[in-house]
């Protein structure tokens, strides 16, 4: 038996992924099942548009309870307490990460985060990521470059933070 990969994820992912297991199990797939048993309720169903969409709704969310459920027994949480700060420290899975682009002279903090909780809207970038898995081990003071489609990005990392 092959083992499977950690999901590496801070505990407040865990705590999201748990919420939407429970948003899905609790209220989306009893109020789909609602709307299939009245789907149902009408008769013919080869010709039910509603029914179609509520079976594809429940597939989805079933597949996705699924990936949930999957996730979480094998979610491996990044313990923050362990990450140091200052000068030594050095950028690892967790760590708020604060920036310079020398291309723009732009500021930017971003967090290193599994995989799994990488959002960019709320500069979670992935460890795997261009730029995540460049910082990886590195300390502040040092600069790094990862190409990108319109060509290379040179940062400054400038601090390590929690």
């Amino acid at each position: 038996m092959t083992q499977l990969e950690p999901v590496l994820v801070t505990e407040e992912g865990r705590q999201e992924m748990l919420a939407e297991l429970k948003r899905i199990k609790e209220e989306d797939l009893p109020a789909i099942a609602s709307q299939l048993a009245e789907a149902v309720a009408q008769g013919d169903l080869s010709e039910n548009a509603e029914f179609s969409d509520s079976k594809e709704r429940q597939t989805e969310a079933r597949r996705r309870v699924a990936e949930l459920e999957d996730r979480l027994r094998r979610v491996e949480i990044i313990d923050e307490k362990k990450k140091s700060t200052g000068a030594a420290a050095r950028v690892s899975i967790g760590s708020h990460v604060f920036l310079t682009n020398l291309n723009r002279d732009e500021k930017l903090e971003v967090r290193i985060v599994g995989s799994v909780e990488t959002d960019p809207e709320k500069n979670l970038i992935s460890n795997i990521s261009p730029l995540g898995s460049a910082l990886l081990g590195r300390r502040a003071g040092e600069k790094i470059t990862i190409e990108v489609p319109a060509g290379e990005v040179t940062y400054s990392i400038d601090k390590i933070g929690k």
